[in-house]
């Protein structure tokens, strides 16, 4: 496996970590600016974990071939460029933003192409620690099991996050199967995720924003530049961003406030309309995840040790994404059209709810306090089942709190019939 460890020059212009700025960044935000730093104990203190389930997102990581080719044959070019534009005195830019892109070469090779970082590394390393702070001795790496996409950045982001929860590496299987179920969805991959139809609000905020985007820029920086230029070092800004765990690019102070987040707003309704929401295969598809899910809360709830306690599933935001929206969150009163820019109090806000590294964590405790328990009358409902979100407790939308509700509620996902709903 390879870790990429980048150098990027942070002494011109970069802020402060502890005051990171990830706007208009969207799913390729940092975790940093997102995870919980708080380990106390996160249950109830009448409440002991039983049984520990995540769904995490691989780190941050390399962009894949088609982007880094893509950077190697116009970012170079920007930069003279908005150097030349500097000289002949068209430019704005500071004098610290101007020495990092006069000092910044092009140092990634199509064979880096979608490995995990240093910084996504320690994304997930820190994760596994934080969670061994909060609960201890639950975890046992003799009952824990870990899932991962075939995909080098997930296995590396495991590893690391194992690393951090035990002090050493836990082994692994690839189950594509459960973590990257899109695959195996023919009907979702025609209809939607490869359908240009899916992404026709895309086009028309593009129309909407993109030549003020690009007049901005000019004044900023002497320098037009057409849209998938603009793209790339929108690209390069955020991605430079997140491998130096949220100190922010120079690259990005070639943009406003505006642009960066009609950036996001771009990528987000990108991600709404063909990893969410609005077309039913996309939920439908996530019946494998919630078939594996359903079956092991139900051994679960007999009350029996389970073989495995803490288990884990590294993937990727084609899989995240739908989950989250298969539990109902972050699910807007109205359908997310371009006409909503700005959108500012939006609820799917993939800087936020879906950044490198997301999680979401399953606890099943048992929460009936020991004065109350006698030997054999254990009930199910002493099992509560509790929803963390980037290292923090949410609520579930309909307020369940209960192992049984949960499966009530939630079961009818994993009762779809997957090879029927997705043949094409």
């Amino acid at each position: 496996m390879v870790i990429i460890s980048l150098f990027i020059l942070s002494c011109f212009g970069i802020g402060d970590a502890s005051v990171p700025n990830p706007t208009g960044f969207a799913t390729r935000t940092s975790y940093l600016v997102n995870g919980n730093p708080d380990t106390t104990y996160p249950l109830p203190p009448e409440c002991k974990p039983v049984y520990f389930w995540g769904m995490v997102r691989h780190g941050a990581r390399i962009p894949d071939e088609d982007d880094v080719l893509d950077w190697e044959n116009r970012l170079p070019d920007i930069r003279v460029r908005i150097l030349d534009s500097w000289l002949n005195g068209n430019s704005l830019i500071t004098e610290d933003t101007l020495e990092y892109i006069d000092l910044w070469r092009f140092n990634i090779t199509v064979e880096d192409a979608e490995q995990l970082t240093e910084a996504g590394w320690f994304e997930h390393m820190t994760q596994g620690q934080r969670w061994r702070s909060r609960l201890g001795d639950f975890f046992d790496p003799d009952k824990t099991e870990v899932r991962s996409s075939r995909k080098d950045r997930c296995i590396d982001s495991g590893r690391a996050y194992t690393t951090g929860l035990f002090g050493t590496e836990s082994d692994y299987y690839v189950d594509d199967h459960i973590a990257r179920f899109w695959d195996f969805c023919p009907k979702y991959e025609e209809t939607v995720d490869n359908n240009e139809a899916t992404y026709e609000q895309v086009r028309i905020l593009d129309d909407m924003v993109m030549g003020s985007i690009q007049s901005d820029f000019q004044t900023t920086t002497g320098v037009l530049l057409d849209k998938d230029e603009l793209v790339s070092v929108w690209s390069i800004c955020r991605y430079e961003t997140a491998w130096n765990k949220a100190n922010l690019s120079p690259w990005c102070n070639l943009f406003n406030e505006t642009s960066l987040e009609a950036f996001e707003y771009r990528e987000d309704l990108g991600y709404y309309y063909g990893k969410s929401y609005p077309y039913n295969i996309t939920l439908e598809s996530v019946q494998p995840v919630w078939e594996d899910l359903i079956s092991r809360l139900d051994e679960v709830k007999l009350g029996a040790p389970v073989q495995n306690s803490t288990v884990f599933i590294f993937s990727h935001s084609s899989a995240a994404n739908p989950f989250m929206s298969t539990l109902g969150l972050y699910k807007d009163p109205e359908i997310l059209t371009a006409q909503d820019w700005p959108a500012k109090d939006r609820l799917w806000k993939s800087s936020k709810i879906g950044s490198f590294a997301t999680n979401f964590i399953l606890i099943v405790a048992d929460c009936e306090e020991e004065d109350n328990l006698n030997a054999g009358d254990k009930q199910d409902t002493n099992y509560k089942i509790f929803l963390f979100h980037q290292e923090k407790q949410i609520p579930f939308p309909s307020g369940l709190e209960y192992l049984d509700q949960f499966i009530q509620e939630y079961g009818f996902w994993a009762d779809i019939d997957f090879d029927e709903n997705c043949a094409v």
